[in-house]
């Protein structure tokens, strides 16, 4: 079992190493980004009475979007668009023929495309950080539950991925609800306003959506609050939150995956 994943894996980098003009764009916009938001945030607080808005102080209000990005480069998955384009070019075929899966393989693939954008992206933005907004940013007092969180990121991501890709085994163009989804992914993950911004019962509503854990929890633990709705998150309580989340969305992605699979083997694959 090992070398075979050791082998996706490589494969992985090497497909990764494709997409270097991409991983230049990213370390190129990043200072802009962050620039962006630092004037932007200084702007508004300053025009505010108040030290904190929705629990974020100017600091952490900065940090948790430039942490969110990070997020978004460690968590990346190309895997929807993969598949649709393995559908439509009939690439996907040998994965009907050859006894290994396209979830497990995809899997390890995207893997290995992390561990090149850590060393690619990563590790020059994290400098880059440091040297913005000091190294001391990076002493998270929830370093715990940051870590915990940011796995539970990875996988929901992935499997949320997974799932719109199945979109083409019904679909012959899913790219419109795709989009969609896309937007509504960033927009209740916590991406263009923290959920603490929200009334109460929009932020119990999303909770319940697996959206927060792809970037707003993270960050939002990563910057050194801990509370929320007047909840206190242990670790305890996160293991409990994520594994639900997990679980749900590992049995909807099951569930898709061989109902597509058999849609796809049944037209004449």
């Amino acid at each position: 079992m090992f070398k075979p994943v050791l082998s996706i894996i490589k494969m992985g980098i090497k497909e990764g190493v494709a997409y270097r003009p991409q991983m230049l764009l990213t370390l190129i916009s990043f200072p802009i980004f962050f620039l962006t938001q630092f004037f932007l945030w200084t702007s508004i607080f300053g025009d505010s009475p108040n030290t904190s808005i929705a629990g974020f102080d100017l600091t952490q209000m900065v940090g948790y979007y430039i942490v969110g990005l990070l997020i978004l480069v460690f968590t990346y998955s190309h895997i929807t668009t993969e598949l649709h384009n393995g559908i439509r070019e009939g690439h996907f075929i040998k994965f009907i023929i050859k006894p290994i899966s396209y979830p497990f393989f995809s899997f390890w693939i995207i893997i290995g495309g992390r561990i090149l954008a850590f060393v690619m992206e990563a590790i020059p933005l994290l400098f880059v950080v440091g040297l913005m907004l000091g190294f001391d940013f990076f002493l998270t007092p929830n370093l715990t539950l940051f870590l915990i969180s940011f796995v539970f990121a990875f996988f929901i991501n992935y499997l949320l991925s997974l799932i719109m890709g199945t979109l083409i085994f019904w679909f012959t163009n899913p790219n419109g609800i795709t989009w969609i989804y896309r937007l509504l992914r960033y927009f209740f993950a916590g991406g263009i306003l923290p959920l603490t911004f929200f009334p109460e019962i929009i932020q119990y509503i999303i909770l319940l959506t697996p959206f927060p854990l792809m970037y707003f929890i993270p960050a939002f633990l990563f910057v050194g609050n801990n509370v929320i709705l007047g909840i206190e998150i242990t670790p305890l309580l996160l293991l409990i939150y994520g594994a639900i989340q997990l679980i749900i969305f590992s049995l909807i992605a099951y569930f898709l995956w061989r109902r597509g699979v058999k849609t796809f083997q049944g037209v004449g694959a």
